[in-house]
């Protein structure tokens, strides 16, 4: 975070923020499924039998009374403009973002083989089951999104799926949850590590704890170093909407290839992009140090 005004307790007003924020989306939520719920048999509610617009809704408010409403009360209760609070206000460059953009698709083959390796695991049957249940309730949910045909439904998907969740996400784990942390601990690694683990923790996927920690701290550790928050927005955005598009032409019909069916890629593949993600990540930061240095 910038501050001009520094809040008079910091850790108060963030999770008051948080705690509106969740009063916010449960209120609103409720609202949607309700009038669905047999109070008779109401253990038996499925949200996934709701209409699918009404699951769109309800996935649009979960990520702005989750991570948007938070930040926003933050930077209207300690009076500092909002922009320049969460580091909204860089300059756009056009070498900056290429190379941005290549992290995001390098990172594809990383993460599909360390999920790959998580699930390889000696787990008990128990533990087994459950990550699967998890899987497939996930995938399950992105058909619903997904499979159903028309640009317009695409476009809806990358805005909230894809540059939705990037914006919102980034703005509460990184601009928001992150910096809190170093402030607690006085720590930027713990800081950078802590809010990458609970960031893979909402996205409830025990095969894929491990990659979206990995991303989570890499996003971290990129916006520490370039405390630019729009530049881990578009990388997030980025890799979601490829990931929308890939899925939307498969359950469309129109690419054979799920993505969700690669189990995992050769190991020199994967190593050549963990060192291009690597190289990429120090152009990158060092591309902002020297414009830091210069202006």
């Amino acid at each position: 975070m910038n501050l001009l005004n520094q809040p008079k307790n910091t850790s108060l007003l963030i999770i008051s923020s948080i705690i509106v924020g969740v009063i916010i989306t449960v209120i609103f939520s409720a609202l949607i499924f309700l009038p669905y719920i047999d109070l008779t048999n109401a253990d038996k509610f499925d949200v996934l039998t709701l209409p699918r617009e009404k699951i769109i809704s309800i996935q649009a408010i979960n990520m702005i009374g989750f991570f948007i409403v938070p930040p926003i009360l933050f930077a209207l209760f300690s009076k500092n403009d909002f922009i320049t609070t969460f580091n909204l206000d860089k300059v756009l460059r056009y070498k900056t973002y290429v190379l941005a953009a290549l992290i995001a698709v390098t990172l594809f083959p990383i993460l599909i083989n360390l999920q790959y390796w998580v699930s390889e695991l000696p787990l008990s049957d128990a533990i087994k089951e459950g990550a699967e249940a998890q899987q497939a309730l996930s995938e399950k949910i992105m058909g619903i999104f997904l499979n159903h045909p028309g640009i317009e439904n695409l476009l809806l998907m990358i805005l909230i799926i894809g540059i939705g969740a990037g914006l919102t996400e980034e703005l509460f784990f990184r601009g928001l949850l992150m910096p809190w942390i170093e402030k607690l601990t006085g720590n930027a690694w713990l800081s950078i590590i802590l809010s990458g683990s609970i960031f893979s923790l909402f996205h409830s996927s025990f095969y894929q704890f491990l990659p979206i920690t990995v991303v989570g701290i890499l996003f971290g550790y990129l916006y520490h170093k370039t405390k630019d928050l729009k530049l881990n927005i578009f990388i997030h955005a980025l890799y979601n909407s490829l990931q929308v598009v890939l899925n939307y032409l498969h359950e469309n019909k129109i690419i054979q290839s799920d993505i969700e069916e690669i189990k995992s890629v050769p190991i020199l593949l994967w190593i050549v992009c963990l060192i291009l993600v690597a190289f990429l990540t120090y152009k990158l930061i060092e591309d902002h140090e020297h414009i830091s240095h210069t202006s």
